[in-house]
C-alpha cells in the first residue's frame, strides 16, 4: 500500500516539472513573437494529451485504499438560506465537518483499522532540534544573565555592608584611643597630686583604673546626685505627714472597698457590742418628745429647752422683749 502511494507521488512531481516545462517553452514563444494581430494575447492551446496525462496523474486516488487517501464528503449538498450571514454559514461548514468525520470513523471501524491517537504515541516536533538547542542556547544565556546580575548586586551590598563595619570599627579604635588619653592624663595627675612618690607601674595602675571604673556602684552612690555636697534631702514632716494620710499616689477609689475575701472575713465582729454602736444616742435629742439634748443646754438631764424671747433675755443680760 505505501509503495503504491510513493509511485504515485513520484510520478505526481515528474508531472509537475513536465507541466513547468511546457509552461517555460508557451512563454518563451508569447516573447518571440505570435501571430499579427494578436501581440499580448497568450495563444489558446488545446492539448488533448497534456490534460489526459494530467487526468491520470490525479486519478491515482482510484488505484489504491480509501485510508490511503481519507478523502470523503457528505451525502446531502450544503445549502445556507442567507450566505451573508456569519453565523449560519459557520454552523453549515461545522455540521458538514461533523457528519463527514462520523462517516470516517464508520468506516474505519467496518474496516478494522485503528483512528484513534494511542496514549504512547509521540508525534513528530513541528520545530527541529537544531531550532530547540537555539531556543535552549538562548534561554540559558538569559538565566546566566540574571544571575550575573543578582550576584553583582549582592557584591554592591556586601561592599556598603563592609564599609559600615569597618567604620564602626574606626569609631570603636577611636574611643579607645582617646579613653587610654584621658585614663594616662588621669594617672599624671593623680602622680601630680602625690608628688610623683612611689615608682610608677603604668600597667598596673591603668589595670586598677580599668577595673574601678568597671565596678557596679553601690546604692547610695547611685542615689547621690549632689555631685558631693550630701545625700538626697529628707523629706519636710508635712510631707512625712501628707504621705502618712495620702500615700503616695496612684489609685485610691476602691482602696476600701470589699472584696471576697475581705467581705467574708469576720474577725471584727462583736454580736455584743452592736446595740451600743447602732442603738439610741444616750442623752440625744429625741426630735418626737421634744426634750433638750446635749446641744439643748447645759442643765439638768431632761431638762426643757428654754424658748426664744427667755434665751434673748438670758443672752441680753437681763433685757428682755421684743425690739
Amino acid at each position: 500500500m505505501g509503495s503504491k502511494r510513493q509511485r504515485a507521488q513520484e510520478s505526481d512531481e515528474e508531472s509537475e516539472e513536465e507541466l513547468d516545462e511546457e509552461l517555460e517553452e508557451m512563454e518563451e514563444e508569447d516573447e518571440e513573437g505570435g501571430e499579427p494581430g494578436a501581440a499580448g494575447k497568450r495563444p489558446a492551446t488545446y492539448n488533448m494529451d497534456a490534460i489526459h496525462e494530467k487526468l491520470e496523474d490525479i486519478g491515482w486516488t482510484t488505484e489504491v485504499d480509501w485510508d490511503e487517501t481519507q478523502a470523503i464528503t457528505t451525502d446531502a449538498p450544503t445549502q445556507v438560506a442567507n450566505v451573508e450571514d456569519d453565523l449560519a454559514r459557520e454552523l453549515a461548514f461545522y455540521n458538514q465537518a461533523l457528519s463527514a468525520a462520523q462517516s470516517a470513523i464508520r468506516r474505519f471501524q467496518a474496516a478494522g483499522v485503528p483512528w484513534l491517537r494511542p496514549l504512547d504515541y509521540y508525534a513528530e516536533m513541528v520545530k527541529s532540534d537544531e531550532h530547540m538547542a537555539k531556543v535552549k542556547e538562548q534561554l540559558m544565556f538569559e538565566q546566566k544573565q540574571i544571575e550575573a546580575a543578582e550576584e553583582r548586586r549582592k557584591q554592591r551590598e556586601a561592599k556598603q555592608y563592609g564599609k559600615q563595619v569597618q567604620l564602626a570599627k574606626n569609631k570603636e579604635r577611636a574611643a579607645e584611643k582617646k579613653k587610654a588619653i584621658t585614663e594616662v592624663t588621669k594617672l599624671r595627675k593623680q602622680r601630680e597630686k602625690s608628688g610623683f612618690a612611689g615608682e610608677l607601674d603604668m600597667d598596673a595602675q591603668l589595670a586598677d583604673m580599668e577595673a574601678e571604673r568597671r565596678r557596679p556602684m553601690n546604692v547610695k552612690q547611685l542615689g547621690d546626685r549632689s555631685g558631693g555636697r550630701g545625700g538626697p534631702k529628707a523629706p519636710s514632716k508635712k510631707r512625712q505627714a501628707r504621705d502618712a494620710k495620702f500615700g503616695f499616689g496612684g489609685r485610691k477609689s476602691l482602696k476600701k472597698q470589699n472584696d471576697a475575701y475581705s467581705a467574708a472575713d469576720m474577725d471584727g465582729y462583736r454580736p455584743g457590742k452592736f446595740k451600743d454602736s447602732f442603738g439610741p444616742r444616750k442623752g440625744g435629742v429625741q426630735k418626737k418628745a421634744g426634750g433638750g439634748g446635749a446641744k439643748g443646754g447645759k442643765g439638768a438631764k431632761g431638762a426643757q429647752r428654754p424658748g426664744k424671747q427667755r434665751r434673748q433675755a438670758m443672752k441680753g443680760g437681763g433685757k428682755g422683749g421684743r425690739r
